[in-house]
């Protein structure tokens, strides 16, 4: 079995993030951020969350609009977004 470190400000139940502490929200399924946090970042962190689920499911930064496979730079992530 493997034990999986739950994020902090997240409460977790069999290693599956449940919801976040007080003054918390869940944001794209993965992060708890604070709830005034900057639009800009919970936008960031959407994108992310987005693109950790596509790279698991087995496309490239090309499918967000990256010149190159492997590698996504900021102006491509901000684009993308």
């Amino acid at each position: 079995m493997r034990c999986r470190v739950c994020p902090p400000n997240t409460i977790c139940d069999q290693g599956k993030i449940a919801g976040c502490t007080d003054n918390f929200k869940l944001v794209g399924g993965k992060f708890c951020l604070g709830e005034k946090s900057n639009p800009m970042e919970e936008r960031l962190f959407v994108c992310l969350a987005e693109m950790d689920n596509a790279i698991a499911s087995g496309k490239t930064f090309e499918f967000f609009k990256s010149s190159r496979k492997e590698v996504i730079n900021g102006n491509e992530l901000i684009v993308s977004s």
